[in-house]
């Protein structure tokens, strides 16, 4: 059970080291969506004007 659960989270952190990295990972992807996102909006306005 313990042995599962410790693979489980090595999988997991393999990709993220911490929960500062963590937190850091989310922002980082978030504000980058939301940067894509509000420039698609500008530019479709472009477009459509």
């Amino acid at each position: 059970m313990n042995q599962n659960i410790h693979r489980k989270r090595h999988t997991f952190r393999t990709r993220r080291q911490n929960s500062t990295d963590d937190t850091m990972w989310i922002y980082f992807t978030s504000s980058n969506f939301l940067h894509n996102v509000s420039w698609w909006v500008l530019y479709g306005m472009c477009i459509t004007s």
